[in-house]
């Protein structure tokens, strides 16, 4: 998927799902529905926790192609890897950003159980 901020490609991003579980995800109109949204139709392949991997790397000749930006350009990277409830993987995503176009920020609340 691309996906685009007044009409620039800012992100190309690739998910892959077990098709045993998720072959169901093919029935819907993915661009008119959020994949979340759809596997969350079911317990088993609901996502339920997120990991997610960040790194800063140069730009393939594909992300030029796909983003408009120069080939060696630093772009974002993040692996995620969607959990369902039971710890089983469901999702696995590979997103590359725009390194000019994006910035993120991360929130983290300190563990209170000690």
């Amino acid at each position: 998927r691309r996906r685009f901020a007044d009409d620039e490609p800012i992100v190309v991003v690739e998910t892959f799902l077990p098709y045993s579980e998720c072959s169901f995800v093919l029935d819907h109109d993915m661009e008119k529905e959020s994949l979340y949204d759809v596997m969350s139709a079911k317990e088993e392949t609901e996502v339920y926790c997120v990991k997610r991997q960040v790194e800063a790397v140069e730009a393939t000749a594909s992300d030029a192609r796909y983003m408009d930006i120069k080939k060696g350009k630093p772009v974002q990277l993040f692996r995620s890897y969607g959990l369902n409830v039971f710890g089983k993987p469901m999702e696995y995503s590979v997103a590359r950003y725009r390194a000019d176009r994006n910035s993120f920020e991360v929130t983290v609340f300190a563990d209170k159980k000690k």
